[in-house]
């Protein structure tokens, strides 16, 4: 990572991984914040069965969110403070940067 368009260029790769990564965990918790409520109705228990267990799944939903939301700003931030030092971190723009 000698060149700062290579290195913004693999930031932005790195912070895209992450953000898929988050995406993919939040998907993940509501199918099974989904998953436990139908399973309970399917077999027949009363709503009070295993709602602790569901208020933590549901907690660990708003902790994933939250952490997306940081990377999502940070993200926004990165690429501000990219472009204000001529950072070209887009991938056509790094290719197009080492090809001409």
């Amino acid at each position: 990572m000698t060149d700062r368009h290579q290195a913004g260029h693999q930031v932005a790769l790195q912070l895209r991984t992450s953000e898929d990564a988050l995406d993919v965990a939040l998907a993940e918790t509501l199918r099974l914040a989904a998953l436990m409520v139908d399973a309970r109705r399917a077999a027949g228990f009363g709503a009070a069965l295993g709602q602790d267990a569901l208020d933590e799944v549901l907690a660990g939903v708003a902790a994933i969110n939250l952490a997306r939301a940081e990377v999502v700003s940070a993200h926004a931030r990165l690429a501000d403070l990219a472009d204000a030092q001529g950072v070209l971190w887009k991938p056509q723009a790094v290719t197009l940067r080492t090809a001409g």
